[in-house]
């Protein structure tokens, strides 16, 4: 395997170590430093002929490791992960959720509960983490889906803003919850950005989001 394509498959592992989801064409060109998605293209078909890699059709964030994949990198590409039990509730990813009065709590529904893995170097922050149920499909394209659950943090979730982490935002003005990319407009505004393009962005203003928590993992279900 030539540097450059070692360099783009170590990154895919140490992309999905960190965020827990494959990265896009563009962030690969980005961070190996290529001038165009053409040659990121290039790389991706010869790692998945070698049977490093599995590409999913029509999904951005659609790249899996195989398990030879996972045993040709240098590291290992998933934490070692631990079994917890965490509040679990129900956030929507498609258009927001108005939740009933009189089972709000902190904007989210904590019927049940549900037993999840989160890795071990988060263990210790069990307390400020909780699961939630997604509803709707404006996040297919980050690789979560209608049904799956979404471990969250919302421990310091203000920092991981810049990283292009996935958020569970709470309306104010709308009393309703919404799970969403952030970005910061140059006129003061905030953008609530799908990952499905047949979804409207909403735009709104810093003083209307009470931001809830980050995405740590995404998982489905088994029923």
């Amino acid at each position: 395997m030539g540097k450059k394509r070692e360099r783009v498959f170590e990154f895919i592992g140490n992309y999905i170590r960190e965020s827990g989801v494959s990265p896009t064409y563009e962030e690969i060109m980005t961070g190996v430093g290529l001038r165009s998605k053409a040659p990121v293209a290039h790389h991706l078909q010869a790692l998945e002929e070698a049977d490093l890699i599995s590409i999913l059709p029509n999904t951005s964030r659609g790249i899996r490791l195989t398990d030879k994949g996972k045993a040709s990198l240098p590291f290992e590409p998933f934490p070692k992960e631990v079994q917890v039990r965490l509040p679990l509730g129900r956030i929507a990813a498609g258009k927001p959720i108005q939740f009933p009065e009189h089972i709000l709590i902190d904007h989210y529904t904590y019927e049940n509960s549900c037993l999840v893995s989160i890795p071990h170097s988060l263990v210790k922050e069990k307390d400020h983490m909780y699961a939630l149920q997604v509803i709707g499909d404006s996040m297919i394209d980050a690789a979560i889906y209608d049904g799956d659950i979404v471990v969250m943090s919302c421990k310091e979730a203000d920092l991981f803003i810049a990283r292009r982490y996935i958020f569970a935002i709470w309306l104010i003005d709308r009393e309703e919850t919404t799970l969403k990319y952030i970005y910061q407009e140059k006129d003061g505004r905030i953008r609530l950005q799908p990952a499905n393009k047949k979804f409207p962005v909403i735009y709104t203003y810093p003083e209307n989001i009470n931001i809830q928590g980050w995405v740590v993992k995404s998982f489905t279900p088994i029923n």
